[in-house]
């Protein structure tokens, strides 16, 4: 399963809260606290990287 752009913003966004535990996150996304801290986990890195790497490398 590839996350949506989307969806690893509004991770990111989830994780940077003080307010939101990682709990919440792993009940919506299926990612535990190490998914999220470490984003060389296979599906936020599947989705994140490319998307990235394109904004990167745009003239």
């Amino acid at each position: 399963m590839q996350l949506e752009t989307s969806e690893v913003s509004r991770i990111i966004e989830m994780a940077w809260e003080d307010r939101t535990p990682f709990e919440a996150i792993e009940n919506s996304f299926d990612l535990n606290e190490s998914a999220v801290i470490y984003p060389d986990a296979p599906r936020v890195k599947a989705a994140f990287i490319p998307p990235l790497a394109q904004a990167c490398h745009q003239p």
